[in-house]
């Protein structure tokens, strides 16, 4: 299994592919925003130079035995299942599976506080715009607060061959992943351009996809492929360093090594990003995830045992927790962001004027396409049958 991975037959033995950028000296969030959050994104690793993993990764409490003999006994979730983090520990180990279980933790504040004491957000990700619903009215109480905002920080713990296929972040959120123990290699593609062996689905839907169950599987009849394909970035991370992604970014991660990596991750809604999670919750909020369903009463029939009907009504709740979600998003913004949420509805107005001339540039190529149909349709009917294919025939549709 670790041959199948980590051999030249699959990944190989480093990155091979254009190497996403890096930032080795201090960098301001101003600065950051300007260069890596302006349009579609560029991927970049921030060195511990940059100052963007503070002195986190210098705390004991991060490595492997401080983590069992401090939290051993405490549960975490990883791959589906609740475990003792000494059982999963062990089991990052000792397992020889293709596919390792692996932690991703989004209630590990809850479980280990001290964990969530024991790292800095980056100073280029502090301006984040959900962390207004922490701050709602409606939200008194701790518990409360944990319900009005999607999952949004996780503790990853992973041995080798253990990882995440290709996925985008939900919620048009970015994030950003800091290494604490261990490394981990990253491979992505811009929005634009599906990844190999990744099949979308027939909706068109950026949530809905298909990946090869196991990373060795997809590396095995994908990886030579994706070096060849046009917007491949990868690289590899290690202790202190912080990985950025961008909104909408494809990414896959691997953790690499013969130690369990050790890593913390956020998705933040930033400024610059607000206009596409404004969009996604106006037009399809049953798409937000990590929200509590709780935010959405049952109906009479939610406790039906008819699976159609079941979907149907998680559909609801989902639509419903995410109008909830946009409803007091906005209200925060109007308080407290009003400049941020001027600037993001400007955004969707240059956006939805720009689809309006697509629009009405299609529908005039239709028309004139149309009539030449018919221009040509009738000079064939006049000279028995006979006419020359006239040029407006080769429309470029573009």
């Amino acid at each position: 299994s670790h041959e199948l991975v980590h051999g030249s037959s699959s990944f190989g033995d480093g990155p091979s592919g254009p190497a996403i950028d890096r930032v080795s000296g201090p960098i301001s969030a101003e600065e950051f925003s300007a260069t890596y959050e302006s349009g579609a994104g560029r991927p970049v690793v921030l060195e511990p130079a940059s100052g963007a993993s503070s002195s986190s990764s210098s705390y004991r409490i991060w490595d492997e035995e401080e983590l069992r003999r401090r939290l051993g006994r405490r549960v975490f979730h990883a791959g589906g299942i609740n475990m003792r983090l000494a059982d999963y520990l062990e089991y990052a180990r000792t397992n020889r599976d293709e596919q390792p279980l692996y932690c991703f933790d989004p209630t590990f504040a809850a479980t280990a506080p001290e964990l969530s004491e024991a790292y800095d957000v980056p100073e280029p990700f502090r301006d984040d715009l959900f962390s207004l619903l922490e701050q709602d009215g409606d939200a008194a109480d701790d518990n409360k607060k944990r319900g009005t905002r999607p999952d949004y920080r996780w503790l990853l713990i992973g041995g080798p061959r253990s990882g995440q296929s290709w996925h985008k972040d939900p919620n048009g959120t970015s994030a950003w992943n800091l290494t604490l123990r261990g490394r981990k290699r990253w491979l992505m593609f811009p929005p634009h351009a599906t990844p190999p062996g990744v099949i979308p689905s027939k909706e068109g839907s950026s949530h809905d996809y298909m990946t090869p169950i196991s990373l060795a599987e997809w590396a095995r009849g994908y990886y030579r492929e994706a070096l060849r394909a046009p917007g491949f970035l990868e690289a590899e991370t290690k202790e202190g360093e912080v990985m950025y992604v961008p909104r909408g970014w494809w990414h896959m991660v691997l953790n690499v090594g013969e130690e369990a990596t050790v890593a913390v991750s956020h998705h933040f809604l930033s400024p610059a990003g607000l206009y596409n999670t404004l969009r996604l919750l106006r037009d399809a909020p049953h798409q937000v995830s990590g929200i509590d369903r709780g935010l959405a009463p049952r109906t009479a029939t939610g406790g039906t045992a008819d699976p159609a009907r079941t979907a149907e009504e998680d559909h609801r709740r989902r639509t419903a927790a995410g109008r909830i979600l946009l409803g007091r998003l906005e209200r925060g913004l109007r308080e407290r962001r009003p400049e941020a949420l001027a600037r993001a509805e400007e955004e969707l107005r240059r956006e939805r004027e720009a689809l309006e001339r697509k629009r009405e540039r299609c529908i005039a190529k239709e028309e004139l396409f149309r009539s030449r149909k018919k221009a040509f349709g009738a000079a064939t009917a006049s000279s028995g049958g006979v006419a020359a294919v006239p040029a407006p025939f080769s429309f470029n549709f573009a």
